[in-house]
């Protein structure tokens, strides 16, 4: 998808909270709602269930799929991001002939891309892009032309119906455009190689194609395009927006950061989205390769979601802090003898209290640090690699580092208070008397 798109992160206009199906999210705080498709974005390719099936937002949010203009020079300029990729697509509507005679079928249409061409050119097909400023090149596999008669000669007229865009930015098929250019070629965009056994034991290997109704409009054309649909001069929606990272090895955190900085957007690695399209291979086609291979049973629901990653941290922490406390509690008994010597030896019980407090905070720094500094050693290794300056990094590590130190603490010490007060508690003479 990084290919197809010419990005490594998907920008989502709005921050969902988990899928309708599953109400886990309670009644309080969100509501059900679904995304009305406007033709113009791929997210009814990637996420279909935001059409189909619904999903939780916040009370009040009202999502869609367009983002504002404005964000994409503030997303360049975002730390570790090297360029924002807008990807405009067109709803219209494509006049044909079929075996029942004139026929009008819906498309999407994007201008041609050097990326595109580069991942489509057939070296089969010599002339393939001699149109590419003025012509149309047809996804081949697109599932609305398997039953049409398709094009067959480069520079054969091809009609569309053009929508045109409203006062209020929304694009309108009550009074289409016409418009003609030139037919192109059928272009392939690959997706994965998949393999599997024949009768006889030996592999045999299929490349899918991807498989949805988009036609790529030379550069030329697309102008001529945008200006007739937006002949009040109201720029066409961006509804498709990807961010291209400087180093693939900072791709993680590069989201992570995104996401706590726009806490009203999502932004997804486009690999994962590739998973799930694989997972269910709704967008593919292999004309070999049997379908047990490359589909999966079954859906995969939508991802947990970011806004309850703090929620799930918080449970962790106070597992963690209950167990410790268990874990006084437990070792009382077998410090009695101990403690009550110390007593008898004249110590106060504002000693053991101190003694105590300092046990758990001892214990919970040696466990914070052991834990801590493996794993976010990592993370250091891979930003530097990734060309972050040291001195962001290291302040970010310290940062952090005390981040984890307090929590933990305050944790520890609240669920250390009823252990350490039943060993103050302990009194000299019913250890001596036990003994």
């Amino acid at each position: 998808m990084s290919r197809f798109t010419g990005g490594h992160i998907l920008v989502i206009p709005f921050r969902w909270v988990g899928q309708q199906l599953t109400d886990i999210t309670g009644t309080t705080k969100y509501e059900p709602t679904h995304l009305l498709a406007s033709g113009s974005s791929w997210l009814d390719w990637f996420y279909p269930q935001f059409y189909e099936q619904g999903f939780w937002v916040p009370l009040g949010e009202q999502p869609n799929e367009f983002i504002d203009p404005n964000l994409t020079a503030e997303l360049a300029t975002f730390p570790g991001v090297e360029a924002v990729v807008t990807i405009p697509m067109l709803p219209v509507v494509v006049q044909g002939f079929g075996p029942g005679g004139r026929v009008d079928y819906p498309l999407r249409i994007a201008p041609l891309t050097e990326e595109i061409q580069q991942l489509t050119a057939d070296r089969r097909q010599p002339d393939q892009f001699a149109l590419a400023n003025t012509g149309i090149f047809f996804n081949k596999p697109a599932p609305v032309l398997r039953e049409k008669v398709p094009y067959q000669q480069q520079g054969e007229a091809v009609d569309l119906l053009l929508p045109q865009l409203d006062d209020r930015g929304r694009l309108d098929f009550t009074e289409p455009i016409s418009y003609t250019l030139p037919f192109g070629a059928y272009l392939q965009v690959p997706t994965r190689e998949v393999a599997w056994m024949d009768p006889v034991g030996g592999t045999l290997t299929e490349e899918g194609r991807l498989a949805v109704d988009i036609a790529w409009i030379g550069q030329v054309s697309w102008q001529e395009i945008v200006n007739q649909v937006s002949s009040n001069g109201a720029a066409i929606p961006i509804s498709n927006l990807v961010l291209r990272v400087e180093d693939l090895q900072i791709l993680e955190p590069t989201i992570a950061e995104l996401n706590a900085t726009y806490p009203d957007l999502t932004f997804v690695s486009l690999g994962e989205v590739e998973e799930r399209i694989f997972h269910t291979g709704h967008l593919e086609q292999f004309s070999q390769a049997p379908q047990n291979v490359w589909r999966l049973p079954g859906q995969p629901r939508l991802t947990i979601p970011i806004s309850f990653s703090r929620i799930f941290a918080y449970l962790l922490v106070l597992i963690a802090a209950i167990l410790l406390g268990g874990h006084m509690l437990t070792g009382i008994a077998s410090r009695q003898q101990e403690i009550g010597t110390l007593r008898a030896l004249g110590a106060r019980r504002r000693d053991i209290i101190i003694l105590g407090f300092s046990e758990t905070v001892a214990l919970t720094l040696i466990g914070a640090t052991l834990g801590f500094f493996p794993l976010r050693l990592f993370g250091v290794i891979m930003q530097l690699r990734g060309g972050q300056a040291f001195l962001d990094v290291l302040l970010a590590f310290i940062r952090e580092y005390v981040q984890i130190c307090g929590l933990t603490l305050a944790a520890a010490l609240l669920f250390s208070l009823l252990p350490v007060w039943r060993l103050s508690s302990v009194a000299p003479m019913e250890v001596l008397r036990n003994e």
